[in-house]
């Protein structure tokens, strides 16, 4: 059996050697500054100036292990980051954890996944956190999904499974916005559970989605999945305003919109859909903040 990571249980993962070589590394600079203190004096041990006099007038470089070890730190250091992103674990996890703030796009990324699988033929299900209601989330499952009341939870895990199998590719439950089930609480009680029991069936993966404030209240802290932070439109927001305000018709902004707001891509619809009931087609100087776009509305 392998660990949600896609590791086998007790063996230690790459992230972990990785995470020992940068200690190893950091101890290791640390014992070389020690011994060179010890020697030169700790006074001139570490400095560029008794570098310099010691490879010109000495000919030796007794900084050079000190000097290598700092060099390699920070490159062991990006790859025990790199190794420690979800991105990573998402090929081999069963579950995935997507969070982000409201209107970051959340259930369009389902909706637009669950739909791009379904024309590639691969089979999902897409179900939507305020269609549960507190209780055993396998029997609203298959309510849900119109299936008789015969129907157990096994029983759908097992069909699912065969339909993965079937298409060669894990057919994946996407249940979007755990946050809106009322009450919320009720997930930290049943989700461990759902979790493990679809372990138990290798072709199919669970995805789920909470709003990153509702964390606490909805996911249980001993949950330990891949996580994955929607954080909407940043790092692209010129590119996301211009194929906004092209799809709308609207004119595009001559200058960079800096305003938070506009990393939102629920905030810059409304933006763009207040501006085209308007009839303005240019974005005014002062339209920022959720207040200004409902007056104008």
């Amino acid at each position: 059996a392998m660990t949600d990571s896609g590791e086998l249980p007790g063996e230690p993962t790459i992230s972990d050697i990785a995470n020992q070589a940068v200690s190893l590394c950091g101890q290791l600079e640390s014992a070389c500054l020690t011994d060179l203190e010890n020697k030169y004096g700790d006074r001139w041990a570490d400095t560029q100036g008794w570098r310099q006099f010691m490879a010109e007038y000495q000919c030796c470089f007794p900084a050079q292990y000190l000097d290598a070890a700092r060099g390699f730190l920070p490159a062991l250091r990006t790859l025990d980051d790199w190794l420690a992103n979800p991105i990573l674990r998402l090929p081999t996890a069963k579950t995935m954890l997507v969070t982000g703030f409201a209107g970051s796009g959340k259930t369009h990324a389902f909706c637009d996944a669950a739909s791009q699988r379904l024309e590639r033929g691969l089979p999902s299900v897409l179900l939507l956190g305020e269609q549960f209601a507190s209780g055993e989330p396998w029997d609203q499952i298959r309510r849900l999904l119109g299936l008789g009341g015969d129907w157990s939870r096994d029983d759908i895990l097992t069909a699912l499974d065969a339909l993965g199998e079937a298409a060669d590719n894990p057919c994946i439950i996407f249940i979007d916005a755990l946050n809106e089930t009322v009450p919320r609480t009720g997930w930290k009680s049943h989700l461990p559970a759902m979790v493990e029991t679809i372990s138990d069936y290798p072709w199919v993966k669970l995805c789920i989605s909470c709003r990153t404030t509702y964390l606490a209240d909805t996911i249980p802290s001993e949950l330990h999945v891949a996580r994955v932070d929607h954080c909407g439109f940043a790092g692209i927001e010129d590119d996301a305003c211009f194929q906004f305000f092209e799809h709308y018709g609207l004119e595009a902004p001559g200058m960079p919109l800096l305003q938070p707001e506009f990393l939102n891509p629920l905030f810059l619809r409304i933006v763009c859909e207040s501006l085209q009931r308007a009839n303005v087609r240019v974005l005014p100087n002062d339209l920022h903040g959720i207040s200004n776009v409902i007056q104008l509305s």
